[in-house]
Parts: structure tokens; sequence; C-alpha cells
């Protein structure tokens, strides 16, 4: 299952400047389900926009909360994810300071976080 959480419709744009903050999602309208496990999140960071997750967005709010349901749609962005995810993308943690630094070689950051729920 994906649930998209940035951008959403409550947006206005997904563009980023340097140290803004946001809050994901828009709303507080997202949560975790009791069930114990890994979720996987993934952040994508890209100069130009990309089409398969262009149209995801659009599910980003209040109603749908997120949730992918069209098949059309959910193969498009599990194809880039698998397609995109082998990019160069490099972590450095600092487990001193709790930071894990990011790098991609490539035009797009593609990385995903894995989350642990108890």
């Amino acid at each position: 299952m994906y649930i998209v959480l940035f951008p959403s419709t409550l947006n206005s744009s997904a563009e980023l400047t340097q140290n803004q903050e946001i809050q994901i999602p828009g709303k507080q309208w997202i949560k975790f389900d009791k069930e114990q496990g890994t979720e996987k999140l993934w952040l994508v960071f890209s100069p130009k926009s990309v089409p398969q997750l262009e149209a995801a967005k659009l599910v980003a709010n209040p109603q749908q909360k997120g949730v992918l349901e069209e098949p059309e749609l959910i193969d498009s962005v599990a194809a880039f994810f698998q397609n995109d995810s082998g990019n160069k993308t490099v972590s450095e943690k600092n487990m001193e300071q709790k930071l894990t630094q990011l790098k991609a070689s490539g035009e797009r950051l593609v990385y995903p976080l894995l989350l642990e729920h108890n």
C-alpha cells in the first residue's frame, strides 16, 4: 500500500526553499495503525517534477488520506521506486549527533527510510 504524504492538495507547491520547515502532511490526517512492523518512507528530492509522482499527489488530502487505490497509479509509483531506488544515494550516519546526511550523485535523491513501530 502506498500513502502519499507530501506534496498534498493542501500545499500550493512541492517546491521547498533552503531551510524551509514544513509539516508532513500539512494537516494531521495520517495515523499509524496498531500493527507492529516496518514502514518504508520514501524521500524524493528532485529539481524537476517527477511525472509518476505528480498524479499521485492528488490523493494526498483529508478525504482520501493519501491512499493510492488506482491500480495503474500504484503500478506507476512502484515502477518509479523500483527503477529509481538504485540511484547512487549515499547515507552517512552520525550517531553522536543523531543525524543522517544523504548525498546523491545523480539529479534526484531517492531514499527509503525504514521506520519500526512497536
